[in-house]
């Protein structure tokens, strides 16, 4: 989004157990990626095409998602996407401070309890949220000064740029240690033939 992309914003006013929840997950993020910092994301094609065709359906609003998948020693695999609902709204915005007056064609939130519902069920899967995705309609696959705000270190970001209703550039982001992004690499598989790329 022209906004956002971190799952603190994702999370303004979080219930103790989400705040429970997502604090066990940092931690037992962080101890290994401290370590080892992830250098690329590792994702196939229809993972790919199922981030593509969300943003384009979406337009000219933003479009956001999950990337569910596991942690290693140099990259981080996708495993599956799953398509979030937009719930930008005035709530939103007071909660994240945000003056601005922006619609959901530059602003995107995820609901807490969906979001909350999303990495119990991967957890129990053995599966970790890795990483997000959003769309920027109209707009560069570049990360606005929000969305470098709200970033968490661990994550990967994957912007799609749609342009008049077309994806025309897909750009992959993570946080340094100095807490600006830098492009992270993007190793792209082909299609797996009974792959799961995206829930609904």
């Amino acid at each position: 989004m022209q906004t956002t992309s971190k799952l603190p914003h994702l999370l303004p006013q979080p219930t103790r157990t989400v705040r429970l929840f997502n604090s066990w997950l940092t931690i037992r993020n962080l101890s290994c990626l401290l370590l080892h910092p992830p250098v690329s994301l590792t994702l196939n094609a229809d993972h790919l095409q199922a981030m593509r065709s969300h943003a384009e359906a979406a337009y000219p609003n933003e479009c956001c998602g999950l990337m569910l998948g596991r942690m290693h020693e140099d990259d981080k695999d996708v495993v599956e996407v799953q398509a979030m609902d937009n719930g930008w709204n005035s709530n939103a915005a007071q909660a994240l401070g945000d003056t601005a007056a922006l619609g959901r064609a530059k602003r995107y939130w995820i609901n807490p309890q969906d979001l909350l519902t999303v990495m119990r069920t991967a957890r129990n899967r053995g599966l970790d949220v890795i990483g997000v995705y959003h769309s920027h309609p109209d707009h560069a696959a570049l990360p606005s000064e929000c969305d470098r705000r709200l970033a968490w270190q661990q994550y990967s970001y994957i912007i799609l740029s749609v342009q008049s209703g077309t994806v025309q550039d897909v750009q992959n982001w993570q946080l340094d240690e100095h807490h600006q992004f830098q492009p992270e690499a993007i190793v792209l598989h082909p299609a797996l033939p009974h792959s799961t790329p995206v829930r609904p």
